[in-house]
């Protein structure tokens, strides 16, 4: 009796020391809206990213986590420019909007990091823990990292009137 208890204490042990491989990772939804932008000239394309603008921004990530019954759910929805006209543009210009795109998807990249960090902290708490607080604090790191970017301007993601 004895060596049976001693097994399940052992056994138990070993449980509770191992990690939990079985655990679901945050369900996350992510979409993509482009808006059409087109111009000719740097200035062309300056405009048409100011008539498209979302929230003020020419691209904008939103995200969301909720949890619900020990589930971690992550909303991402992006809204990017795309360039619908690019072949009707000198090199020049199309050099000018890779060096910006690239720069700009970098930025809504670690927006898109920010939230799946987020997720995943959330996602590791224990089930009745109030998981606000840890998106509160992610979306404050969010808020300092524009501050710090000029909202991705300082790494590049900006054109500029010619």
């Amino acid at each position: 009796m004895r060596r049976a208890v001693l097994i399940l204490l052992l056994a138990g042990a070993m449980v509770l020391g191992m990690p939990d491989h079985g655990r679901a990772e945050p369900v996350v939804t992510a979409s993509i809206t482009y808006k059409a932008v087109k111009g000719r000239s740097v200035n062309e394309l300056i405009r048409s990213l100011n008539r498209s603008r979302t929230n003020g921004a020419w691209a904008y990530t939103w995200w969301r986590v909720s949890r619900q019954s020990c589930v971690t759910t992550l909303e991402i929805r992006q809204t990017l420019p795309k360039w619908t006209d690019r072949s009707r543009a000198p090199a020049r210009v199309q050099r000018k909007w890779d060096a910006f795109y690239k720069a700009l998807l970098a930025h809504e990249a670690q927006h898109v990091q920010f939230a799946r960090n987020a997720a995943v902290e959330v996602d590791g708490l224990g089930c009745n823990a109030d998981y606000r607080k840890v998106v509160r604090r992610w979306m404050a790191v969010e808020r300092a990292f524009d501050r710090k970017t000029k909202h991705g301007v300082r790494s590049g993601a900006t054109l500029r009137y010619e």
